[in-house]
């Protein structure tokens, strides 16, 4: 939704493109986090004094072009009629965003929420459920449907299967292991993956969640960033620890009664 703001790109190439306080010599995964929460503090002032609300937007936007259409029935000149396309146009440009909001809002429920909420999932689930046993293979290939010997034939079977006993053998020569893969295959999946790698996988992925993965997999900001997500995808698959900023979690353990500050 953001990126349909003629403004943001702007924005974001400028913060980017910007000098790191306080040390500016960082470099790799650590840069990338860093110009990434610099941006996002930047990209929160914008969101509430720029892009603003967008439903409010819309109804000043509609409020705007129902007063143009009053004062162009009263004066129909060149100079109005041009204003009121001016604004039906803007109008459009936010209908378009409120589009796009409403897209990511159903997507981001549905990564969430999955059909773990559906009627259709539990109705599935139901029905499998509701299944039983009503014949059974005995070991002579015969079937039967006797609800004691199916019992009794399963409780056989995984008596016979989870008692088994296990005699591992013990390799003392490893030159006798297989070497199924061989040193070019090795040396391939081990390699850093080169840019274009990189680009096609960011830009198949889900990023609707993540501010890092969206400006990564927008043909838009792409040509801003690229250079410092090559270089903390180059980092981490040379070897580098991962900081744990990347993978930390804000864990909120919220009481379970009625007042929460007993």
């Amino acid at each position: 939704m953001w990126l349909l703001h003629e403004s943001f790109l702007d924005l974001v190439q400028n913060n980017w493109n910007a000098p790191l306080y306080p040390d500016n010599s960082i470099s790799s995964m650590k840069r990338l986090w860093l110009k990434l929460k610099c941006l996002k503090m930047v990209l929160n002032w914008w969101n509430h004094n720029v892009f603003k609300n967008l439903f409010t937007n819309i109804l000043l936007a509609e409020n705007k072009i129902n007063s143009l259409e009053e004062l162009y029935q009263s004066d129909s000149s060149e100079a109005n009629l041009g204003i009121l396309n001016e604004a039906k146009v803007d109008l459009a440009k936010l209908q378009v965003q409120e589009e796009t909001y409403w897209i990511q809002k159903a997507a981001i429920k549905h990564l969430v929420d999955g059909d773990k909420n559906t009627k259709y999932f539990h109705g599935l689930v139901n029905r499998k459920r509701s299944k039983n046993i009503h014949k059974i293979s005995c070991e002579d290939g015969s079937i039967t449907e006797n609800r004691d010997e199916i019992a009794s034939l399963a409780i056989n079977y995984f008596h016979k299967h989870l008692n088994k006993s296990l005699n591992p053998v013990s390799i003392d020569n490893t030159a006798y292991i297989p070497n199924i893969i061989s040193q070019e295959d090795n040396s391939s999946l081990s390699r850093p993956p080169v840019l274009e790698e990189i680009k096609n996988t960011l830009f198949e992925m889900n990023t609707i969640l993540w501010l890092g993965l969206v400006l990564s997999s927008s043909k838009k900001t792409w040509p801003i960033i690229f250079n410092d997500v090559f270089s903390a995808v180059t980092d981490f698959f040379n070897g580098a620890p991962i900081p744990k900023f990347f993978t930390a979690t804000y864990i909120v353990l919220i009481p379970k009664n009625n007042d929460v500050n007993s």
